[in-house]
């Protein structure tokens, strides 16, 4: 995507959550956005590696640490920086985290688990969606796909599921259905194109394509 909408929930700390310190210790956060909306997470990552250095349970540093790592495909030290998050701090929410990142390491079974020793959320059905379609537990797969909302995340992971499973035309028809309540997301452009480009509708793909590329060459 063009935007990178988990920066919409980290405009105070990594995961959208209210810092409990004082002005003083979160005075580096917009200097975070500044850098992560550049998406070269390199520099953050030195950064807060220097910050934890003089204090090695920062807990919003290691948020921020563990949100770099997972989005520059560190995924394994995102899940260690995660692990040492639920350590230091008892919240079950981190449990999601870390199975996003089994998850994208391949390790599903172990994603599962993690899943379910964290809360219900929106997030945790996503996940378990595509374990399922991972796993071709079809189910399963479809249990969890009744139960998505309308939200931009669930609306996004059923047209992402449609194109896994070769639907392209149904990937389409979520596709265009959001982007006209939503204009302003030129990426979905893209992904519009590749469901075209699978079609064999080279024209149409170009055509597509080439309006995201005006803005975003």
């Amino acid at each position: 995507m063009s935007r990178n909408y988990s920066r919409s929930r980290c405009s105070v700390s990594a995961h959208g959550e209210r810092s409990s310190k004082n002005e003083k210790s979160a005075s580096y956060v917009p200097d975070m956005l500044a850098l992560v909306e550049s998406r070269d997470y390199a520099g953050p990552i030195a950064l807060l590696q220097i910050k934890l250095q003089a204090d090695a349970h920062d807990k919003n540093a290691l948020e921020w640490l563990a949100f770099c790592y997972f989005h520059n495909q560190d995924y394994d030290e995102a899940l260690t920086t995660y692990k040492q998050l639920l350590l230091l701090v008892p919240d079950l929410s981190y449990n999601t985290y870390i199975a996003a990142c089994l998850f994208r390491l391949g390790l599903y079974t172990e994603s599962e688990e993690a899943l379910l020793k964290g809360p219900e959320c929106p997030m945790q059905k996503r996940i378990l969606f595509h374990i399922a379609h991972r796993k071709n537990d079809e189910k399963s797969l479809m249990r969890y796909h009744e139960n998505l909302g309308e939200s931009m995340e669930d609306q996004l992971n059923l047209a992402a599921m449609h194109f896994l499973r070769m639907h392209y035309e149904e990937a389409i028809e979520v596709y265009k259905r959001f982007f006209l309540e939503h204009r302003d997301v030129l990426a979905l452009n893209v992904y519009i194109a590749l469901c075209y480009y699978k079609l064999d509708k080279f024209d149409v793909s170009m055509e597509l394509l080439n309006k995201y590329l005006q803005v975003y060459p």
